[in-house]
């Protein structure tokens, strides 16, 4: 069995920070982009997380996004793709498109992510728990 992708699991799911997420520079890869699979899962669970830590009602499930994450890992090996390049790739977009990727998933559920108001952030995340979307099922 493959190892847990190396961003997770070395960093104990801890993310990239969300301080000053009203945007990064985009920057050209010289590999290929990381699969829109594990990029979707990554963007859903750091979304969760910001939720969740802003909002301790609702609270984040950090196993669950684990096995979110190992999930379309296996699954990425499973179609072929090499497990050092789902690795190196994943870190590259952690380091220079994740943040910005979760700023518009917030701006796009109202949430201002330069100034987010926990209100907005709390309303959010139910609205996504209501919808049973993969953010909502990361909330408790």
């Amino acid at each position: 069995m493959s190892p847990a992708p190396y961003h997770f699991a070395r960093r104990g799911l801890r993310l990239a920070p969300l301080a000053g997420l009203a945007g990064i520079a985009g920057c050209v890869a010289a590999t290929p982009l990381v699969a829109p699979l594990m990029q979707k899962v990554l963007v859903e669970t750091a979304t969760a997380q910001f939720v969740g830590d802003t909002c301790p009602g609702l609270g984040f499930r950090s196993e669950t996004a684990k096995t979110y994450i190992a999930n379309a890992y296996k699954l990425l090996v499973a179609q072929g793709q090499q497990p050092e390049a789902i690795e190196a790739q994943t870190r590259e977009f952690e380091s220079q498109q994740l943040e910005a990727q979760v700023a518009a998933r917030l701006e796009a559920g109202g949430v201002n992510p330069a100034d987010p108001d926990p209100e907005n952030v709390c309303a959010f995340g139910e609205s996504e728990q209501g919808n049973d979307s993969l953010l909502g099922r990361l909330l408790k």
